[in-house]
């Protein structure tokens, strides 16, 4: 796939609103690794809920968004995430995509020429009809610990399949990224919630894509997904760059900043674009560097 080149106007778009959105950053090829690692995961779970007596069927020759809609129907349980980049460590075409041409375009468009991979690489798992997977209004410096808004830590979501307001497409609040970090807390299901009605101050964006399409935003921009209301599963996975520290201007606020990242990742970012190759990591290298 040939390289994006990112106009200006786009860099203010992101600036401006907090957000950017591709249309078809990824051709299915592109994803394919993703799928498979997704498929390796759901044969371990079907598996062991095969193994427990929980399922009568592994449901090996369903579709993609539907195998795992119909394992947990059967077994009674609930899946909300699965973290990938222990499988990135051990799968160049994982690490790849960390680093895919699509992504490092953005990504230096908006970062600056040094980037770093934080080792996020989840996997949503949006099951239908369950409150549990849907996820309300919130910034990601939120979880990541508040030091983190000094930081400016972009997010990358890509759906996997087609999403739209039934199936749980992203909600954001354009220009939120400006508002500073909100108050809000985690209930008791680890979930944050934030402590005012955001939409009071700005109108929701709806943003509806198609699977392959990718979505950039801030950790201070606000964004929520909804239950997903139709008999199929949502499947989206999400990435998370910085720059590296050793490349940013470390004031105190800053240092806590990337301190607290590392606590919450439990690894230091690991570089994937530099202005000296010597700098980026291959694969080969990263297993000692995942936690």
């Amino acid at each position: 796939m040939p390289a994006t080149v990112f106009d200006q106007a786009q860099v203010e778009a992101y600036r401006n609103d907090g957000y950017l959105l591709l249309r078809d950053a990824f051709d299915d090829a592109a994803l394919q690794p993703v799928r498979d690692a997704i498929d390796a995961e759901v044969d371990q779970l079907a598996d062991r809920f095969h193994r427990e007596g929980k399922v009568s069927s592994r449901y090996a020759d369903e579709p993609f968004n539907r195998r795992l809609v119909l394992l947990c129907e059967e077994a009674g349980e609930q899946v909300k995430i699965w973290e990938l980049r222990t499988r990135a460590s051990v799968t160049p075409a994982l690490y790849d995509f960390v680093r895919h041409p699509a992504l490092l375009d953005l990504l230096t468009a908006l970062l600056g020429p040094e980037v770093a991979w934080t080792g996020s690489f989840a996997v949503r798992i949006k099951l239908p009809e369950t409150e549990e997977t849907a996820f309300p209004w919130h910034q990601d410096t939120q979880y990541y610990g508040n030091p983190t808004q000094h930081l400016h830590v972009i997010s990358v979501w890509i759906p996997l399949v087609d999403v739209d307001e039934h199936n749980g497409c992203m909600h954001l609040l354009a220009g939120s990224h400006k508002w500073g970090l909100l108050d809000g807390a985690r209930d008791d299901q680890r979930v944050v919630r934030m402590f005012e009605d955001v939409e009071q101050r700005s109108k929701p964006v709806v943003l509806p894509m198609r699977r392959g399409g990718l979505l950039a935003f801030s950790n201070l921009t606000c964004h929520a997904s909804m239950m997903n209301t139709t008999n199929e599963m949502r499947w989206s996975v999400d990435l998370r760059y910085v720059v590296p520290e050793a490349a940013a201007a470390r004031s105190e606020d800053e240092r806590h900043g990337y301190a607290t990242i590392y606590d919450h990742y439990r690894m230091r970012p690991i570089t994937v674009a530099s202005r000296d190759p010597d700098q980026v990591v291959p694969w080969d290298q990263i297993r000692n560097l995942v936690s």
